[in-house]
């Protein structure tokens, strides 16, 4: 059997040459194909499955054949149906059905259609989601995140993560709470990050990439504010991160003030990247004191954090 886009293909352009054929056909068909990036959009099983051209179906006779018939094959190809009562998917079903009535004028209050979609990972979802995002804004019943914040792999533009996952899971607002939305989108691959409300910054989720050129009066690097946070939670010990060379602590030196105040060092000089690049949290970036890390890089150097150790060491038995 030809594949069902083929078919698919082959429809469209009759549904353009005999509109009366499509409306009849899509109003009447209770199982619909549906297939992104055709014309139409909407294909009755039935009609996909024999091919051929202009034949008017028997309705009863399709009913009783497109469930049990088809529906293997259409799994094996990745499609799962969406029914009329799927409580799980009702948002997907209520936008389905207006584009139906839009099209064909179909009475979506009285539709009992089961639409068959592909079925995409959770991966393919969340990025499909910022499309849909990206499109429509803020879907309804959300609003822009406080906190977490989940990036685009492509763009590097940070995302509300609640609204993202509500998006990817077709889930309402209060049926989740952020904190899963960020576990969610974690487990799908991308990275989130608390970023306690700030602005919107120039975040990536994996791979990180930093480093692309930026013009100002001057040139310089982009800083990776998500890379930065996750190196510090990896490197916190009770909320509170030190030095990693001379394992000076802000707020026990200095108080509240001095609290969450640290530099992170890239062990792989960014100025000498090429362009940007990937960065892991954990490998690439280390937190270091403003004074540790202007003599890592004193005289134009990137000295390892094992020499600074060295010199603080050697300097601490010379004045003793």
């Amino acid at each position: 059997m030809e594949s069902w886009e083929s078919v698919a293909q082959r429809l469209d352009q009759l549904y353009l040459k005999r509109p009366e054929i499509a409306s009849k056909q899509l109003k009447n068909q209770p199982n619909l194909l549906v297939l992104e990036n055709t014309i139409h959009g909407f294909f009755p099983i039935r009609r996909l499955a024999d091919g051929r051209e202009e034949r008017l179906m028997d309705l009863p006779k399709c009913k009783a054949q497109e469930a049990a018939r088809y529906s293997s094959d259409l799994r094996s190809v990745g499609f799962q149906p969406i029914r009329p009562n799927d409580t799980r998917h009702s948002g997907l079903i209520q936008q389905l059905t207006n584009l139906l009535h839009e099209k064909y004028q179909t009475n979506p209050s009285r539709s009992e259609k089961t639409f068959w979609i592909r079925s995409y990972s959770l991966k393919e979802k969340v990025l499909k989601a910022f499309e849909t995002f990206d499109r429509y804004g803020v879907p309804d019943g959300f609003r822009e995140a406080r906190t977490w914040y989940v990036s685009h792999p492509e763009t590097g533009e940070p995302y509300p993560a609640k609204a993202i996952w509500g998006l990817a899971t077709d889930q309402k607002s209060d049926e989740f709470i952020s904190h899963q939305a960020r576990d969610g989108l974690r487990k799908a691959g991308f990275e989130c990050a608390d970023l306690n409300g700030n602005p919107p910054i120039d975040v990536s989720p994996e791979p990180l990439f930093e480093g692309a050129e930026r013009q100002f009066t001057r040139s310089a690097r982009e800083r990776n504010q998500v890379a930065r946070k996750l190196c510090l939670e990896h490197y916190s010990s009770n909320g509170r991160v030190t030095c990693i060379a001379c394992e000076l602590d802000f707020a026990e030196t200095y108080g509240p003030i001095g609290d969450g105040f640290i530099h992170v060092h890239h062990l792989d000089p960014l100025a000498e990247a090429e362009g940007s690049r990937n960065v892991s949290p954990e490998f690439d970036l280390v937190p270091v004191c403003p004074n540790c890390h202007a003599m890592i890089h004193r005289g134009g150097q990137n000295r390892s954090i094992d020499e600074i150790r060295d010199l603080l060491a050697a300097n601490s038995r010379q004045n003793r």
